[in-house]
Parts: structure tokens; sequence; C-alpha cells
């Protein structure tokens, strides 16, 4: 688990306006101690854990392309669409 100071942003658990994020932007917060970041695709809204899974390097620094977020400093990519659906309708219902 992340330690609190290690989490920035808006705490999705409580709530978040989705007006202000414009199509193919991302937003870094935080869910039940854990970082987590929400980007918009089209008219849809996806949330995945904040942090590479393979380097450990913030997502939210990463660019999206189509419905897959890059990481910033390697080559490995972390689709947004596939097992992070219940992720996603957890934190935005």
């Amino acid at each position: 688990m992340a330690a609190k100071k290690d989490l920035t942003g808006p705490d999705f658990a409580r709530g978040i306006s989705l007006g202000g994020l414009a199509d193919g932007s991302m937003l870094q917060g935080h869910a039940k101690g854990k970082p987590i970041l929400v980007a918009r695709c089209g008219d849809g809204y996806f949330a995945i854990g904040a942090t590479c899974t393979h380097y450990g390097a913030p997502l939210a620094t990463g660019i999206i392309v189509d419905d897959t977020v890059r990481c910033p400093g390697t080559t490995p990519a972390s689709a947004f669409a596939r097992e992070r659906r219940c992720a996603r309708r957890r934190l935005l219902r």
C-alpha cells in the first residue's frame, strides 16, 4: 500500500466532477489508500493503478494512444479497457 504522503490529487472515493476532464486527458488521484489514474477516451472514463507495474514509473506523465496509457520511460503499456473494467465501475459509479 502506498504511504499517505505518496497520495496526490483528489480522493476518487469521495467523487469528482468529470465535466472538466477533456478527451485524451488524465487525472491522478487516489482511492482507498492506493494511487489511481483516471483518463477520458472519447465518451468513456477509465481508471487504472497510477504506477507502471513493470518499472514503477508514474503513468500520469505518460501518454494516451487509442485506449492505452503508455509508460513515460518504457515500451510496455497498460490497456485501460481490459482487466481494469471492475476498478472503473467501482470508482466512477
